[in-house]
């Protein structure tokens, strides 16, 4: 502090010492009794002025000081590692895990009663049967003896229809007799009546007309061959009727009667077949069974549980934001119901569990989805096909705990950036030209444990734009690194560097 500005300080502190020895002579002075209350008010304003001027000096002198330099050392670069950014097709692939289940469970259960009197060496615990094999044999004796009656039914109605086929025949005959009677008996009748024409010609011929009798005329002759000819009518009307009422009505009954017995005899044929209990339409496994040889059975009686062996199914959970990189198997259903299938791309599934501890690994591919999305964990779920679960060993079982890798449609032209490069908040240190940090904000596409996937990145300042071939990432956790500081990695600058930053 300069000379010039402690004047005045010092010289109001002089004042003021002068001032309070001049009070205290004064008031060391003999007063007048009743003046003694403004000297102390006097000497409580000189006591609050001193304090008032040392304050106000201080203060000025703490204002008044000289700044003190500060020293700040030089910032050496920080030694960080790098690397230049490649634009790629970065595969997906999406973890799930789940369960296995087998693509068909199937009861076998007999569709005709009775005793189990055989089995076969696959029906047991763990069996493996071929599709539509025979599993069970139950007593078909019953059945066979059925077979006998039902054809002996059969053939006995067949021998009534024939019988009356005959009768039907014979009725037939009748009715064309009584016709050729009746042709005959017109026939006679026509005869007669030119007879008679010719015998009253020749009457009157001889003018013996009147006098003739009914003989010479004829006319007994005429009136019998009426009745004749009446007679064979009456013999044809009643032919024709017993043909069309009687025996058409009854081969209807009989040819009714006989295929209502060769139904049962179909059926006792069935029957004696279902004797046999084969398996279901596919090829599988006995997972557990609950009858054996001696036991009766009904056919609501399940004799045992299997499964399918020809493929297995996994039930694999996907979250929602990732659906989407899948291809759907699903068709695609409109309005009015039609569907168009989908394209043929599958989606593969790499299957893997721990057996024996030791890992083992199958391959699959995406079938279906499920119709609906769980409400809770808003998470999908696709169901895995694995072809052949038992073709080696060990095999992929019902019920197996597995973990799955659900490889998606690849994310086209990206760069892939390392998760221990991607700070809080989403970002990251890029390289300028002159080796300086820049701070950039992922936009990111995907990311998983190990990394972050982008085309595009964010300034501070809220400015987008792409990312480029070749581009220096720090790869080093730089702690409270700022835009613009100096780093060294240890080599010469690149040719191809990342822009500045805002």
């Amino acid at each position: 502090m300069s000379e010039s500005n402690k004047e005045p300080a010092n010289k109001s502190a002089e004042e003021q010492t002068e001032e309070t020895e001049a009070k205290q002579k004064t008031d060391a002075r003999p007063q007048k009794s009743g003046g003694n209350a403004p000297r102390m008010l006097v000497g409580l304003l000189i006591g609050v002025g001193i304090l008032g001027g040392s304050a106000y000096a201080a203060w000025h002198f703490w204002k008044t000081r000289p700044e003190a330099r500060q020293f700040k050392p030089p910032r050496k670069p920080l030694k960080v590692e790098f690397a230049e950014l490649k634009q790629v097709d970065f595969p997906v692939v999406i973890p799930s895990q789940g369960r296995v289940k087998s693509r068909a469970v199937s009861g076998i259960v007999p569709e005709v009663a009775g005793r189990i009197v055989r089995v076969a060496h696959a029906f047991r615990e763990g069996g493996f049967f071929k599709q539509d094999e025979a599993l069970l044999w139950l007593d078909d004796r019953n059945y066979r003896i059925a077979i006998k009656e039902a054809n002996a039914t059969v053939r006995q109605l067949q021998v009534k229809l024939r019988l009356e086929q005959i009768n039907r025949a014979s009725y037939a005959n009748a009715v064309a007799l009584a016709k050729a009677n009746l042709s005959k008996a017109e026939a006679a009748l026509e005869l007669e009546k030119a007879r008679q024409s010719a015998a009253i010609a020749n009457l009157r011929r001889l003018n013996a007309l009147t006098q003739s009798s009914p003989l010479a005329r004829n006319e007994p002759q005429i009136k019998e061959a009426n009745a004749t000819v009446q007679s064979a009518m009456a013999e044809l009307t009643k032919a024709q009727a017993d043909l069309e009422q009687r025996p058409d009505q009854m081969e209807a009954d009989l040819r009714a009667q006989i295929d209502a017995a060769k139904a049962r005899l179909a059926r006792t044929l069935t029957d004696l077949e279902r004797t046999v209990v084969r398996a279901p339409s596919f090829p599988g496994r006995i997972a557990d069974k609950t009858a054996d040889v001696g036991q009766h059975v009904t056919p609501s009686t399940t004799l045992a549980r299997a499964i399918a062996v020809d493929y297995a199914e996994v039930r694999l959970p996907v979250p929602s934001s990732l659906v989407g990189h899948l291809d759907s198997p699903d068709p695609i259903i409109d309005a009015g119901g039609n569907s168009s299938q989908p394209s043929g791309t599958k989606t593969r599934v790499d299957i893997n569990a721990t057996i024996g501890g030791r890992e083992h690994g199958w391959t699959g591919e995406i079938e279906r989805t499920e119709a609906r999305v769980n409400q809770s964990s808003q998470q999908n779920f696709v169901i895995a096909r694995v072809p052949n679960p038992y073709g080696r060993s060990p095999a992929l079982k019902d019920g197996q705990f597995v973990r799955a890798r659900i490889h998606g449609r690849p994310i086209k032209n990206v760069f892939i950036i390392p998760r221990r490069a991607v700070r809080r908040g989403d970002f990251v240190l890029m390289i300028d030209e002159e080796k300086r940090l820049r701070r950039w904000r992922l936009i990111s596409l995907w990311r998983d444990e190990q990394t972050v996937i982008a085309r595009q990145v964010e300034g501070e300042d809220g400015q987008v734009r792409d990312l480029k071939e070749d581009e220096v990432l720090c790869l080093t956790n730089v702690d409270f690194a700022a835009n613009g500081d100096k780093v060294d990695d240890g080599t010469s600058p690149p040719q191809k560097k990342s822009p500045k930053g805002p």
